[in-house]
This record gives C-alpha cells, structure tokens and sequence, in this order.
C-alpha cells in the first residue's frame, strides 16, 4: 500500500470518528452533518448524456434536515476530454440558523468541465455559471454566481482511489464571497460503471462553517451500447 494512502486512510478515519463525537450539538455548534450524493452520467448519443445528480444534506448526521437537491441537464463533449452542460436545478432548503425561513430555489446553469489528460496530471477543472431564483418570504429574488473545482484522484490499485478537492463561489452581488468547499475521500470502485466514496467536506461560509462526512455513490449509463451491437 502506497505510504500517501495509509496517511490519508488514517486522517479521515481520525477526522470522521472526531466528528461523530460532536453529532448531539446544536446545529450552530461546529457538527458532523452528513452529505448523501447520488451523480450519474447517462450517454444517449456519441456526444450527448444527460447528468443527473441528487444531495441530501443534514446538519447533525443524518439528522435535522438542512437540503435536498436535485439536478440534470444535457451535455455534449466538445472533445474527449471538454464537456459542455446547460441545465436546471431544484433546492430545498431549511435556514442556515435554528428559527431562521428556509427557502425553495430554481437554477439555470452553463458548466465546462475539463478531464485529467491521459498523460497529464490526474487533474479536473469544472468552471459554472449559476443563475438562482431564490423564493424566501414569498419573495424572489434573482442572483448570479460563479464556481471553480479543482479536483485530484489519484488510483491506488484496480479498485481504490483517493480524491481530493476545493470549490469556491463567488456571487456577482455583495459579499462577493459566497462559499468555499474541501473535500478529502477514498473511493471504491465496485463495477467499471459504480463507484462509492467517502470523505470529510469543510463547508466555509460567511456567518457559518460546518463539517460533513460525505458519502457518495457514482454511476454511468451507456444507452447507445444496445445501438452498436
């Protein structure tokens, strides 16, 4: 076993027991909320697929409800390693405080993501534009923003891989920083078209900052291999 392996196994084995320590606080105390992430790619053509992706989120671990989040969209690869995405989103949210109003919102996004080059560093660049009815108090309002991810994985055999990433958002509208995103993880891949990941994400925000255990399950669908046969 590689020795970057052992240590990062290790850090979030230690980081992910001290964190469910502290899961019975208050959702203002710094918590071991839980992160559940289901994402798939479903190709129906040579260059088109359609991603889908859903998100609950809670504050305590698996407890106290903070969002539920569904997306999908169509994508076309510019080239091998370019995809380009226009989509559309749905969140529901309780509020960021205890008593505080919750909101639903309605997203538009444009997204270019970059694959690691096969001779290249197992490197990922994901670039989004995001554009969000936010309905609070029965009142919507209209804001823009945008994202940057850069994500590493890096294989340790057939099956195990490691995964590191940060996202920042900054709005186009006053504070401009609007959060920040690290996630560190293991991940497993169970057939060529399911992974399972697990990981510790760091949520930063203006007022807030919460820790999550991530869990996540990755698949891809092939519509057209029915096609080529």
């Amino acid at each position: 076993m590689p020795k970057y392996f052992s240590v990062l196994i290790h850090t979030l084995c230690f980081v992910l027991f001290a964190l469910t320590l502290q899961a019975q606080k208050s959702r203002n105390d710094v918590v071991a909320g839980s992160w559940v992430i289901v994402s798939g790619s479903n190709k129906i053509a040579k260059k088109w697929s359609i991603p889908v992706v859903g998100i609950i989120r809670d504050y305590d671990f698996f407890e106290q409800y903070e969002l539920g989040f569904l997306r999908t969209g169509i994508t076309y690869a510019i080239k091998s390693n370019i995809e380009g995405t226009f989509g559309y989103g749905f969140l529901d949210s309780d509020g960021f405080l205890e008593n505080e109003e919750g909101t639903t919102q309605h997203w538009l996004y444009q997204e270019f993501y970059l694959k690691p080059t096969p001779n290249g560093l197992p490197l990922s660049h994901r670039y989004r534009w995001e554009s969000r009815w936010i309905n609070k108090n029965n009142k919507t309002n209209l804001k823009h923003r945008i994202r940057y991810r850069l994500r590493w994985v890096q294989a340790v055999n057939k099956h195990f891989y490691t995964t590191v990433f940060n996202e920042i958002f900054i709005s186009l509208q006053e504070p401009t920083f609007n959060q920040n995103r690290f996630h560190m993880g293991i991940g497993y891949k169970l057939f060529n078209c399911i992974k399972v990941e697990l990981g510790y994400l760091k949520n930063h925000f203006i007022r807030v900052h919460y820790d999550r255990i991530r869990i996540g399950i990755l698949f891809k669908t092939d519509f057209t291999s029915k096609k080529n046969k």
